[in-house]
């Protein structure tokens, strides 16, 4: 969801319409029913990042930190320096022609 409203911010396109078209990522392996995932971020969004200025990270994490999912009360610059970095392992994987992907454990 967080990487969704991430895309969304950096390509204007609306986060509900990401979901809905199930373009959130692929998952690529999955332990203990779904509590264990690593998904494939999705071209568009390693794209975005890596052509994003830290200008523009620091403008989306703005409005991705007022969010539901961080109850409206993340850090706009510890946001900002998190999509810094994020970026730069899009260049990264961008020049190496790889992709991104992401560990999650619920």
């Amino acid at each position: 969801m967080q990487m969704a409203e991430v895309e969304a911010l950096l390509t204007g396109r609306a986060s509900d319409d990401l979901i809905a078209e199930d373009s959130i990522g692929q998952v690529i392996a999955d332990r203990g029913n779904g509590e264990r995932l690593v998904v494939k971020l999705t071209d568009a969004l390693s794209g975005a990042l890596a052509n994003a200025t830290d200008d523009d990270l620091r403008e989306i994490a703005r409005p991705w930190a007022a969010t539901e999912e961080f109850w409206g009360e993340g850090d706009p610059d510890d946001l900002a320096a998190l999509l810094q970095s994020l970026a730069g392992l899009a260049r990264r994987a961008r020049e190496n022609g790889d992709s991104l992907y992401c560990w999650l454990s619920l």
